[in-house]
Parts: structure tokens; C-alpha cells; sequence
């Protein structure tokens, strides 16, 4: 079993120097608002504040493995298009440069008056972050399969769901 500390937001990392990090087995980042990178115009996407690899280089100095715990974005602030758009392209990023489990935050638009984050609409019918879900999903099963990388996980959030069986298959891979 892995003891994983808190999650810490995407904001100020200094905020980790006051923490004794010695009985976790790796540190939690939620690194919501930040963008997969510099090359692709994300001006669509609210927060915009941090690109990820400049993020996680300012948690590298803390000296344990990095587990991406809740990565998402609401689909009340962007179109589905976005959504998928940004799914696809965080998410490559983050496997790349973390050595932990990649968390999507949510499976289902659980409230949709206040939650539209899912990959599923709260009637369990496919939303375009499904399809991305799916194609990210496959791409680390063939790159996992392809080379001889330890087991990670990609994982789409189901905090919320009473009966995971009335919405299909998941997709829970190692990558």
C-alpha cells in the first residue's frame, strides 16, 4: 500500500517546504487551471496560469514521486470540444512527467448544476472527453505494451456513482 500526502493545489509550491514529507510514499497534486504546454493556443480554457511542466518542476525539489489526483476541467466553462481537446492533450503531459497514477476528475456530470466535469452526462450517455478518455487510454495501453515501462494507472474518477454497471465498460488501464 502507498501512503500518498495531501493534495496540493496548483498554486504556490513553497507552501509544500513547511510540510514533513517523510511518511508519504509520494505527494498529491491537483493541478487544475494549468496547460498541457506553450506550443497550442489553449486561450479557451479558464485558469491559464501555470503550463504543467513548469509546474511540476517547482514540486521536483520535495523528493518524492509525483501522483496526479484530480485533473479536470468544467464543462460549464468550456464546450465539449474544449474539453476533449484539453483532456487529450493534459494528460499526455502529466504521464510523461510524473511517476504515478493519472486521476481524471470526473466520470459522470454528477451535478449538473454545479459539476459538468464528467466524461459521461449524468444520464450516462458519451460525452467528445469519453471518445478523448478512450484515445488517450489507448495510446498508453500500446506505448505500456510496446516497451517495457513499469504498471501506471489512468484513471476517470467515479466518486459518485451507485451503479458503475448502467454505463458500460471503464476504462481503467495501466499505463
Amino acid at each position: 500500500a502507498h501512503v500518498v500526502g495531501a493534495g496540493m493545489c496548483s498554486g504556490n509550491a513553497s507552501r509544500a517546504d513547511a510540510v514533513d514529507w517523510s511518511a508519504v510514499d509520494a505527494i498529491a497534486l491537483q493541478p487544475y487551471g494549468t496547460l498541457p504546454n506553450q506550443t497550442e493556443d489553449w486561450s479557451d480554457v479558464p485558469g491559464g496560469f501555470n503550463y504543467f511542466p513548469e509546474l511540476i518542476e517547482t514540486y521536483r525539489h520535495i523528493g518524492k514521486p509525483i501522483w496526479v489526483t484530480e485533473i479536470g476541467i468544467d464543462g460549464h466553462d468550456v464546450s465539449q470540444e474544449t474539453q476533449a481537446r484539453y483532456l487529450k492533450g493534459i494528460v499526455p503531459v502529466i504521464a510523461a512527467l510524473t511517476d504515478g497514477p493519472v486521476f481524471w476528475f470526473n466520470f459522470t456530470d454528477w451535478n449538473v448544476d454545479v459539476m459538468n466535469y464528467g466524461i459521461l452526462r449524468g444520464d450516462g450517455t458519451k460525452k467528445l472527453a469519453y471518445y478523448a478518455f478512450q484515445d488517450v487510454a489507448d495510446l498508453f495501453f500500446l506505448r505500456c505494451r510496446n516497451s517495457r515501462v513499469r504498471h501506471r494507472h489512468f484513471h476517470a474518477g467515479f466518486h459518485d456513482l451507485p451503479d458503475l454497471g448502467k454505463f458500460g465498460e471503464l476504462h481503467e488501464i495501466g499505463i
